[in-house]
């Protein structure tokens, strides 16, 4: 039993660091952001950003996961700034405009889209 709760423990604490990191998002504040950011998509301006980065909206609290897909931009009627969180990269945390209708290039000549869901 005692080796079982230590298991258990084991992967609490995983679970514990996993959001510490910011890369689970859950909870009501989580989702909210995810709503109110919902609206548009990023242009990187030649950036390469990743499956899974954090995204910050300056408008609300907490993150928004960002999602690569190819296909059509999911676009809404405003624009904004958004703030990466790049993975991998030392330095600060970049600012990037985004605009309605726009497309991002992802590396190695391929152009895709990136939607906040």
């Amino acid at each position: 039993m005692i080796t079982k709760f230590k298991k258990s423990a084991a992967s609490a604490l995983m679970v514990t660091a996993i959001v510490g990191m910011g890369l689970l998002q859950a909870g009501p504040a989580s989702a909210a952001n995810a709503a109110q950011c919902n609206y548009s998509n990023l242009y990187g301006n030649g950036y390469t950003v990743f499956t899974g980065e954090q995204v910050a909206c300056y408008a609300n609290a907490g993150t928004v996961t960002v999602n690569k897909v190819a296909g059509t931009v999911v676009a809404g009627n405003n624009s904004g700034y958004f703030t990466f969180e790049p993975r991998n990269v030392p330095g600060p945390v970049r600012a990037i405009q985004f605009f309605k209708g726009q497309t991002i290039n992802m590396g190695s000549g391929l152009v895709k889209t990136l939607v906040i869901y």
